[in-house]
């Protein structure tokens, strides 16, 4: 009998030899090559800009490793990361480009894993994959920042790979290749945990479906995940779970998962200042579920394997991490596997519309061209302001006050703020500006005050009351994208009571 693939109906009886040889090549295609080269080229400008405050965060903490042996004994702050061993290997240099090229690399190798992860016989598929892929907002934002996100997408979706191509009787080869993918995955992020789960579902389903004996089922599991089980369980005693939680602005976890499906889809992230944008956003999220739930439906009744893995990955593992984990910091990024899986299940919508129905072939064209429209609402920004423009907003401050005196500088966000400033201070060599936490005691007021927001819809006040009766007034505004980076308005203090020293 031919091996039956995870996209065919598992009652398939085709012979040796009746399967189309179409349905088994994966090589790339012109098409492909192109969407490919489309997508490379809109993560190539993410690479420049200044880094934000997580990557400085987690340059920070990769320079105060000293050896290898603080990657276990360490605490590093939520860092722990095999990106953090990359940037302690490039950590002599702070060229943004040198430290998210790792993440850039992997970013563009995604898209040769999932155009390899649809035979050729099924274009349609294909081509809406790597189309949204390519375009998608955070996969191209995530592919040029200096953490782990973008390799943990690449080897997740490297797991996949191998898993679909697998087959029923695992070689040592073979299960060597799915542990390292897959453990390669979860150091890159530990989120990976959700896509994991939807893979060891998918496996026991294709497991059940394609062995007949109990004990054919379980060696398949045991040879492919039980050595990927008990590496995590090694890693929670000895690291894992020594590490703090991360930490954030705290956020509800309705208002995150709705983000988190929005920016997937190009609508507008939920924001209190603009409540009509956020009404549309939840209509667009509601019709976004339907339309997986619907596909997921279709491809159980039409009895193919990946039911089961769309439904795990989208539904039940992100569900699961939440309610039991109950993490304290959520965030959207926190759903990337689920964010590609979500375009798995659209382009096989796409591609069974397109194979039953013109009329609504031509209605999802409309919707790709609304959804390229979403996400350039959230890449023009991105390409305009990066993740912030922090070393303009020093050498501004810096170039209005004199050289021989020292302008003082605070924020309403030490941590975050302070962090950022003092990165740039130290990079740029500004000697007389100096950042003074708005906690503590002043004897005198800052010359600058720095509000910061991760909201697009905020409209700063132009003028602020710090107490003593002195105003600052609004002199300049800094943006970035969206998801990474803050946006910094700059305030002065009126002349009259200006300070320095």
């Amino acid at each position: 009998m031919a091996e039956i693939l995870p996209f065919q109906k598992p009652s398939s009886t085709s012979q040796e030899g009746d399967l189309e040889d179409s349905a088994l090549r994966y090589e790339l295609d012109y098409p492909s090559i192109i969407l490919i080269v489309l997508g490379i080229i809109l993560r190539v400008p993410g690479l420049f800009g200044d880094l934000w405050l997580d990557e400085i965060w987690g340059l920070e903490a990769a320079r105060s490793i000293h050896s290898p042996l603080d990657f276990i004994t360490g605490q590093l702050d939520g860092h722990l990361t095999l990106y953090t061993v990359y940037l302690w290997i490039v950590s002599g240099s702070d060229n943004p480009i040198v430290l998210r090229l790792l993440s850039f690399i992997f970013g563009c190798g995604l898209l040769f894993i999932l155009a390899l992860l649809i035979p050729a016989s099924r274009r349609v598929e294909r081509y809406t994959l790597l189309f949204l892929v390519a375009v998608s907002y955070p996969f191209i934002l995530y592919s040029s920042e200096a953490r782990g996100y973008s390799g943990m997408l690449f080897f997740g979706a490297l797991s996949l790979l191998l898993l679909e191509r697998q087959k029923m009787e695992v070689s040592e080869k073979e299960a060597i290749l799915f542990f390292i993918s897959n453990s390669l995955a979860f150091l890159f992020h530990l989120s990976y945990v959700q896509f994991f789960g939807a893979l060891l579902l998918y496996g026991a389903v294709l497991a059940v479906g394609r062995l007949s004996s109990t004990k054919e089922q379980w060696s398949f599991l045991y040879r492919l995940f039980g050595p990927i089980i008990l590496f995590l369980i090694g890693a929670y005693i000895v690291v894992l779970r020594l590490m703090p939680q991360g930490t954030g602005t705290l956020v509800s976890y309705p208002e995150t998962i709705i983000d988190a499906i929005a920016v997937t889809i190009g609508a507008p992230l939920l924001s209190e200042h603009a409540l009509a944008a956020g009404t549309l956003t939840l209509a667009a999220s509601l019709a976004a579920i339907v339309l997986l739930v619907v596909e997921v439906a279709r491809q159980k009744s039409l009895g193919l394997y990946r039911w089961i893995f769309f439904c795990s990955a989208l539904f039940i593992m992100p569900a699961a991490v939440v309610f039991l984990l109950e993490p304290r910091i959520l965030h959207p990024r926190y759903f990337l596997m689920s964010m590609l899986t979500s375009y798995m299940v659209y382009a096989c919508l796409v591609s069974d519309l397109q194979d039953t129905a013109r009329q609504k072939f031509l209605s999802i064209v409309g919707l790709g061209l609304l959804f390229l429209f979403g996400q350039a609402s959230y890449l023009v920004p991105f390409f305009g302001h990066g993740k912030g423009e922090y070393s303009s907003a020093l050498r501004r401050m810096s170039s209005e006050i004199p050289q021989d005196q020292t302008g003082l500088v605070s924020s309403d966000h030490d941590f975050r703020t302070g962090k950022v400033f003092r990165y740039y201070q130290d990079q740029l060599q500004i000697k007389n500006l100096s950042y003074t936490p708005s906690s503590e005691d002043q004897d005198e007021l800052p010359a600058y005050f720095i509000v910061h927001s991760e909201d697009r819809h905020f409209d700063p006040p132009q003028r602020l009351s710090l107490g003593h009766g002195k105003l600052f007034v609004l002199r300049d505004s800094y943006e970035s994208g969206s998801l990474a980076g803050f946006r910094w308005f700059v305030y002065s203090l009126l002349q009259e009571g200006r300070s320095g020293h």
